[in-house]
């Protein structure tokens, strides 16, 4: 599995967009050749319209080149999307003008597709271009009238053309140029929609990082202030524990002793989860492991009593970048899944892809959470345990985790069915 650093998206998102975009020019020039066709073979063979064939098949054989051509090195050309969809596009303006000059020049009633190459154009290419274009479609209407007659070819249109034929072919004209110009500004709706839902959820991704860092800064704060006097504490009770067993040898005390020892430990435990994901600054030690290795890494830094309650089903084989910073939210999820089921039961976790997605599913079979406690869940400083046993500080940071790293956090309990937890990660980012 490739993973990609997050600099390149911006130019990774622009190629995506012009590869797009020659896909779809290439979608319609394929479509335009079998309607040519169509449409020719209709005049000739129903209508009974005498057309100067030759010039037309030269017309479309160069349609028909030139979209092999974009097919084969579409994916090689995006960098220059611009210019080409320029250069196809103004080939396709002379090839309309060549092909209406051998069929009714400036009485066909398809010179209206003139106004379909002037809408791709504003819709695929920068104004400037877009420009040009259209300048270049008027030319060649231009050009259409300023020959009049002799654009027929010595084909007498009005001839052989009733005025209800001429009407019935700009009615179908006109469907047609209506019907392209509708599908492209769709499809630019489409792409604004896309854009602004994005804007949105990187608006909401902003805000969440903003408000985890301002959490980071006050743990580290909080940390640095506190450390200083809980070192002087351990060591006081250090001596008080090494003068009550050589001197006053009085149970009471020493049991006093190891309590204030047992709950510097603890808050020293705290500290370390206030600081951790603190320092943003750092650049995190990274290594490739395979998902069963991820497991394995988990499994080693879990305490005994929770290692062995673990069911761990691994449904990939992929190798990952991956820092300390998963594992530790691996490690959250494990935990609160073995403290929210007090019987012991084991505790499911299963590794798999989906589509884009690696996802981490850790499963337990607790009490589970109505619909208020859920939608509090992830919050900081919420818990569901007792005073005294969590901070609440846990799944925020693991929510925290999945954002920055374009990935999320789902959860899916119900009271008396225990909790699925599933930690989703794109496959192409680096965590």
């Amino acid at each position: 599995m490739s993973m990609t650093d997050r600099e390149p998206r911006t130019e990774s998102t622009s190629d995506e967009a012009a590869s797009e975009s020659l896909r779809w020019l290439l979608r319609l020039r394929w479509i335009a050749l079998v309607g040519q066709l169509a449409t020719i073979a209709l005049s000739k063979f129903f209508v009974s319209i005498e057309l100067w064939v030759p010039g037309l098949v030269i017309g479309l054989t160069a349609t028909a080149l030139s979209n092999l051509l974009l097919h084969c090195y579409k994916t090689t050309w995006v960098r220059a999307a611009p210019r080409i969809i320029l250069f196809y596009l103004a080939l396709d303006v002379v090839t309309l003008t060549a092909m209406l000059y051998w069929s009714g020049g400036v009485h066909n009633p398809f010179t209206s597709f003139y106004l379909l190459h002037i809408t791709i154009a504003a819709v695929l290419l920068p104004r400037s271009r877009a420009v040009l274009l259209s300048l270049l479609a008027f030319g060649g209407f231009g050009l259409l009238y300023a020959t009049g007659e002799q654009s027929c070819h010595a084909i007498p249109l009005s001839s052989g053309i009733s005025q209800e034929a001429h009407f019935q072919g700009m009615l179908v004209a006109f469907i047609l140029t209506g019907t392209c110009i509708a599908l492209f500004v769709g499809r630019l709706q489409a792409e604004l929609r896309r854009h602004a839902d994005a804007l949105i959820q990187s608006r909401l991704r902003l805000a969440e990082v903003e408000h985890f860092s301002s959490l980071a800064t006050l743990a580290a704060g909080v940390a640095h202030e506190l450390a200083t006097p809980l070192g002087t504490i351990a060591i006081a009770s250090r001596e008080l524990e090494n003068t009550t067993r050589t001197q006053c040898q009085s149970l009471a005390c020493l049991e006093d002793a190891r309590l204030i020892r047992t709950e510097i430990d603890r808050c020293r435990t705290i500290i370390d989860r206030l600081g951790h994901g603190a320092d943003r600054g750092a650049v995190p030690v990274t290594e490739a492991l395979s998902a069963a290795a991820i497991m394995d890494r988990l499994r080693a830094n879990l305490p005994p009593a929770h290692a062995a309650r673990l069911s761990i089903v691994v449904e990939t084989t992929c190798t990952i970048h991956t820092t300390s910073e998963l594992i530790q939210s691996l490690n959250t999820l494990v935990k609160n899944a073995c403290e929210a089921d007090s019987e012991g039961h084991p505790v499911e976790v299963r590794v798999y892809e989906q589509k884009e997605w690696l996802s981490f599913e850790v499963r337990d079979r607790g009490a589970g959470m109505d619909d208020a406690t859920r939608s509090r869940v992830g919050e900081p400083f919420f818990t569901t345990k007792p005073q005294g046993q969590g901070m609440g500080l846990g799944l925020f940071l693991v929510r925290m985790f999945a954002t920055r790293n374009g990935g999320r956090l789902e959860m899916d309990s119900h009271p008396g069915k225990g909790c699925c937890m599933t930690l989703r990660l794109p496959t192409t980012t680096r965590v």
